[in-house]
């Protein structure tokens, strides 16, 4: 009987030290799956469920700040002095705990800025925010502008007459930490496409000097997305709290020694895919860039004008903030000069042109939000040029001297080109055709020049036999014929 007893007592002692093996053993610490986001030990999410934020007190002179929290639960974490708190409350924030006190069923903490890398142990991730105007019928975002003052003085006015932009970006931001602090971070928006047109009104009498900036509009994106990182007790959510604000900018600045009066429109459509973006990696930065690109510029009408310079910039600029903190600006567009320029006497065509055009992308980093004050940096890259010079000649290409039977259409069609004193061609210049003898029609009688400087139409001949006639008539900016204006088509009806 009392071998029996002690038989028992030993089974027992097994079962509960082996109870004991396995309850220690699921109350352990938790690893972390390969590769995870990891946390540091002195980190504290702030749930708003269990706290309430409810005022902050700034002292921007030294970055400290007073967190006062109303506790909504009975939680209270054993926060201590140098730990780090992180929320996405009043704009988000990470701070680095200073001092702490309990009053009246209140929690004060004193702060000063801590950054992502005293959060993030280590591992990477990586997030992307959308920026889409649901009230736009049109993906991205959309604004159209009418009459908008650039710059306006006492004699002169720059005015963007009409313009619609249109931008579908979506912002990609990857991370990656190790126990040194930030390895890698990239903020870039890919294959992001970028429509502009564009009306740009100068009218009276040019100052020597102006300079001027505007925003035309911008739109906010305010998103939360959160990480899934591990501490000991297991894995947490963590806020990324990011805001977008995207801005439709034009600046310029412009002169002439001489106060020439001036009266012109400037118009360019253009449809861009930009890939923009900038990266810190082994401790430098890089720029992210690529772009494809169409423009097109045209000149109107304008007044007698000389030695005036505009420089223009239409630009699409993506500001980024993380937890309340400034990051990168990403800048994508047009920007460039255009100049018109007398180069010869009374009656010599202008020079006129657009060049130098340029895409930019920046950074303002001086905040170390990211881990380390890796400093600013700027940097813009050619994109393409695009040039309009004074048509000087007109030139008949084929189409002439043809017969056919009358009312019948001529088997070639009328081809006129324009070029410069160069001999290269000029596009977007307006043509005139016009039937002068044979009562005939024409497929169209107002056309422009397309990009090979051609303009070109077909001719049905008219009732009457014998010779017909189609006139054709090209201005430069005085309204004087070019070289070989008007020119002249025959044809013979039979």
């Amino acid at each position: 009987m009392k071998k029996m007893f002690y038989v028992m007592l030993l089974a027992g002692t097994l079962i509960t030290i082996v109870s004991s093996c396995k309850k220690d053993k699921k109350n352990g610490p938790v690893t972390p799956p390969a590769g995870a986001v990891q946390l540091w030990s002195n980190v504290h999410v702030i749930d708003s469920t269990q706290w309430i934020l409810h005022e902050t007190n700034g002292y921007p002179d030294n970055g400290n700040y007073l967190y006062t929290f109303t506790p909504n639960t009975p939680y209270i974490p054993q926060i201590k002095v140098g730990d780090i708190i992180i929320g996405s409350a009043w704009g988000g924030y990470i701070r680095k705990v200073s001092g702490t006190s309990l009053f009246s069923g209140y929690f004060a903490i004193n702060t000063s800025q801590a950054t992502m890398a005293d959060v993030f142990k280590s591992g990477t991730f990586t997030f992307q925010v959308p920026m889409n105007d649901s009230s736009q019928q049109s993906a991205g975002v959309t604004r159209n502008f009418s009459n908008f003052g650039i710059f306006t003085s006492t004699d002169f006015k720059l005015e963007l007459l009409s313009g619609q932009f249109n931008i579908q970006p979506n912002c990609n931001f990857t991370f990656s930490f190790d126990s040194t602090g930030l390895t890698n971070f990239q903020v870039s928006t890919t294959n992001t496409a970028l429509s502009e047109n564009i009306t740009i009104g100068s009218k009276g009498a040019m100052p020597y000097q102006w300079t001027h900036d505007s925003i035309l509009s911008t739109y906010t994106v305010n998103s939360i997305p959160t990480v899934t990182a591990w501490t000991s007790g297991g894995s947490i959510q963590v806020p990324v709290v990011v805001k977008l604000v995207l801005s439709f900018l034009v600046t310029g600045y412009g002169g002439t020694p001489n106060l020439d009066t001036i009266n012109t429109n400037m118009s360019w459509s253009s449809s861009n895919i930009f890939t923009a973006g900038l990266q810190y990696q082994g401790g430098v930065w890089q720029a992210l860039h690529n772009t494809t690109a169409t423009n097109v510029f045209a000149f109107d009408t304008f007044s007698r004008v000389y030695n005036t310079y505009e420089s223009l910039s239409f630009l699409a600029q993506i500001k980024t903030s993380l937890y309340n903190v400034a990051g990168p600006e990403l800048s994508m567009g047009l920007a460039g000069n255009m100049a018109q320029l007398q180069t010869g006497g009374a009656g010599t065509p202008f020079l006129r042109k657009t060049g130098g055009w340029t895409t930019a992308t920046n950074s303002q980093t001086n905040n170390p939000i990211y881990g380390k004050n890796i400093g600013a940096f700027t940097q813009s890259w050619n994109s393409d040029s695009a040039f309009y010079q004074a048509p000087y000649q007109a030139t008949k290409i084929s189409g002439d001297n043809q017969t056919a039977n009358v009312v019948t259409t001529l088997p070639q069609p009328l081809i006129l080109k324009i070029t410069d004193s160069n001999g290269q061609p000029v596009s977007n210049l307006p043509v005139t055709f016009a039937v002068t003898h044979g009562g005939g029609t024409l497929s169209a009688y107002n056309l422009y020049t397309d990009q090979n400087g051609l303009a070109q139409v077909t001719w049905t001949l008219g009732p009457p036999m014998g010779n017909q006639n189609v006139t054709v008539k090209v201005v430069d900016g005085y309204n004087h014929p070019l070289l070989n204006s008007p020119a002249v088509f025959n044809a013979t009806g039979q």
